[in-house]
């Protein structure tokens, strides 16, 4: 195992990005972030887009996040590419990449009412999160909890 934690989370949304945003600010040394979002651009405020599109706003104020951003945090951002598999006994998700990435946590930040499927995965790995304009709303555990 790495002796940093390796933490993996699929969804680049505001949810995503709340997230992202916070583990950074308590302990960017100690983490490894990958990042899957869906769509082939970076991270923007999604609320305030019919904004933009009204012309009531620049794109600069939506807050899109750029490569450079993305690569100066060492987040592995896996631009475009949607989760095709989760194997929790073996800690690991593949994407549409078709490549294999280990975790050692796995948060699933889709959305601010975040749709997960029924499953009957016993783990202490497997989180999903929402936030509601950027900020943490829930975080719940996937698994049923073991018994000690």
């Amino acid at each position: 195992m790495s002796e940093r934690l390796r933490i993996t989370v699929v969804g680049n949304g505001n949810a995503g990005a709340a997230l992202v945003d916070s583990l950074l600010a308590k302990d960017a040394a100690g983490i490894e972030i990958t990042l899957y979002g869906g769509e082939k651009v970076g991270t923007y405020d999604r609320v305030r887009l019919s904004e933009y599109i009204a012309g009531s706003v620049d794109l600069e104020d939506l807050g899109m996040r750029s490569d450079d951003w993305y690569e100066e945090q060492n987040v592995d951002f896996r631009r475009g590419i949607l989760l095709e598999e989760i194997d929790t006994k073996e800690q690991r998700v593949r994407g549409t990449d078709d490549e294999w990435v280990e975790y050692d946590r796995l948060i699933l930040a889709t959305g601010s009412s975040s749709s997960v499927p029924p499953s009957k995965v016993e783990t202490r790995t497997a989180y999903s999160c929402s936030a509601r304009y950027g900020t943490w709303r829930r975080c719940s555990n996937l698994g049923r909890r073991r018994p000690s």
